[in-house]
């Protein structure tokens, strides 16, 4: 059985929080609790994540290139693959292509 196999098992097995004083099944998880839905994301972000994975400094650095590629319908993707991996993992970084690419083809609009 694969590690990926056992957390999906250990996870399925898992029984929900039960409050003690009132008996009643606790559905909120507490801030900071790390709920099966955020261990399944967990392991899928781990699974796609490469040796030489770029961070959010080095994809910042380069995310006006990445953007300007996408803007004149080249493929950034396969140009540059590893910043392209990063957004699709991160949240903030994907957020702040977006910004990048609207105000780029709004300007170019103009």
């Amino acid at each position: 059985m694969t590690i990926w196999n056992q957390i999906k098992n250990f996870f399925s097995r898992s029984k929900p929080a039960v409050d003690e004083t009132s008996q009643a099944v606790v559905t909120e998880p507490t801030p900071g609790a790390l709920t099966q839905e955020l261990m399944v994301d967990l392991m899928l972000r781990l699974e796609k994540t490469t040796e030489n994975a770029y961070c959010c400094d080095e994809v910042f650095a380069l995310l006006d290139e990445y953007v300007e590629l996408v803007a004149d319908d080249e493929d950034a993707k396969l140009l540059m693959p590893l910043v392209k991996n990063h957004l699709d993992m991160c949240v903030d970084c994907r957020d702040e292509y977006e910004v990048l690419l609207h105000v780029l083809k709004s300007a170019e609009s103009e």
